[in-house]
């Protein structure tokens, strides 16, 4: 009975922190996520929830070198997130390093496209060239922007505000009662768009973080 006893203390006192099986066990800390998808500018055809649902989740830790801290890891499906909050293991010593930060990418790399990066810069490369065509299966792409990782105590909260990498438009110019639609009607910079009745046009949006700049690649009422 004693044994019994000494064996149930042990493990009510034992700290549960989710770990990477493969990384190392002991000194993992363990930062929350918020992950907070916010409210759209732009709306479409999509419902609220395909608006801002996240399918998967890349999570990218950078140390102050450029280089991506190895055995933590990266990739998530959507059922990792309880109440849009996402609990990831990160080695107390990585967490504590001035200058270290934190990417997240949603809807966007899959498990072996994380798992291959190795770089600040091929993340931001990679998720500049997320497949339009690819957000009727993996979902809206949004990606948040460089998160601080300086906590001390190996148990930190953070928010990650998601923002859309992308979007498609798509419209048609009409007249009607004398009106017409023109560039200054869009929420986005518009360039080269033909204001002639029927014109139709569908391109790629970026945020360049500056301006939101659209450029039409559209040269006909057939396209």
């Amino acid at each position: 009975m004693a044994m019994f006893l000494m064996f149930f203390i042990s493990c009510t006192n034992e700290e549960l922190i989710p770990h990477d099986p493969d990384g190392p066990v002991l000194n993992q800390g363990r930062v929350v996520f918020n992950v907070n998808t916010g409210k759209n500018m732009v709306y479409t055809r999509a419902s609220a929830d395909d608006e801002q649902a996240i399918r998967s989740l890349g999570v990218f830790i950078v140390k102050p070198d450029g280089n991506l801290a190895e055995g933590i890891t990266r990739f998530y499906e959507a059922k990792a997130l309880t109440d849009k909050k996402l609990a990831v293991s990160i080695p107390v010593d990585i967490m504590e390093t001035p200058g270290v930060k934190a990417y997240l990418v949603a809807n966007g790399p899959d498990k072996t496209q994380c798992d291959g990066l190795k770089t600040e810069q091929e993340l931001l490369d990679l998720a500049a060239v997320i497949k339009p065509e690819e957000i009727g299966t993996k979902g809206i792409p949004m990606a948040s922007g460089a998160i601080s990782l300086n906590f001390t105590g190996g148990i930190a909260t953070v928010d990650a505000n998601m923002k859309r990498v992308m979007s498609t438009l798509c419209a048609k110019v009409v007249k009607s009662k004398g009106v017409v639609v023109g560039p200054s009607d869009f929420t986005f910079k518009v360039h080269g768009v033909s204001l002639k009745e029927g014109y139709c046009f569908k391109d790629e949006c970026k945020d360049t973080g500056v301006d939101q700049v659209w450029n039409s690649t559209s040269k006909s009422q057939d396209e």
